[in-house]
C-alpha cells in the first residue's frame, strides 16, 4: 500500500509547479509547502535550487511585484516591509527592493499619505476637531506610514 502511494505521488518539482501556477510565491512559502507535503529535505533543496536557477522563484522579483500592489493600495513602506518579512523574505532583499521600487517609480510616501488623510477627512467639518486629527493619525499608522510622515501630514492638515 505504501509503495502504491509513493508511485502515485507527484515529484516535488511537479508539486511546486502546481503551487506556483496561480500566483508568485516566496522561496520560504515554496519550502514550507513542500515540507508540509512531506518531501525529503534533499529533494526540497534540489527542487528549490532548480526553480531559483530557472527564475521561477525569485524573492527580489516578488518584492518588486508586491511593492507595485501595496503602493497602489496606498500602503506605507513600514507596513510593506512587515508584510514581506512575514512571508519569509530576508530584510536586505526587502530593503533593497523597496528602495529600488520607490526610486524607479518616484514614489512619494508623503504624497500617498496626504491622499489617505484627505480621504479620511472628506466629510469632517472645518475647523478640524482633535478627534478628526486623531482619526487621520490612526489611519496613517494602520496603513503603515512611519512616524515622521505621520507628523508631517498632521502638521499640514492642522494649518
Amino acid at each position: 500500500m505504501e509503495k502504491e502511494k509513493k508511485e502515485n505521488r507527484r515529484s516535488a518539482a511537479e508539486e511546486l509547479t502546481r503551487y506556483l501556477a496561480p500566483r508568485m510565491r516566496t522561496v520560504a512559502e515554496a519550502r514550507k509547502h513542500l515540507e508540509e507535503k512531506l518531501y525529503d529535505e534533499s529533494e526540497i533543496r534540489e527542487t528549490l535550487q532548480r526553480f531559483l536557477d530557472l527564475k521561477y522563484l525569485d524573492d527580489s522579483d516578488y518584492v518588486r511585484a508586491y511593492c507595485e500592489y501595496a503602493f497602489g493600495k496606498r500602503r506605507g513602506s513600514t507596513r510593506i516591509r512587515s508584510e514581506l518579512r512575514n512571508k519569509g523574505i530576508e530584510s536586505e532583499t526587502i530593503q533593497n527592493g523597496i528602495d529600488d521600487y520607490m526610486y524607479e517609480n518616484r514614489v512619494d510616501e508623503c504624497a500617498l499619505a496626504r491622499l489617505v488623510a484627505e480621504k479620511t477627512l472628506a466629510r469632517a467639518e472645518r475647523p478640524l476637531e482633535q478627534k478628526s486629527v486623531a482619526r487621520v493619525a490612526r489611519k496613517l499608522e494602520q496603513m503603515g506610514y512611519g512616524s515622521s510622515v505621520i507628523i508631517r501630514i498632521l502638521e499640514e492638515i492642522k494649518e
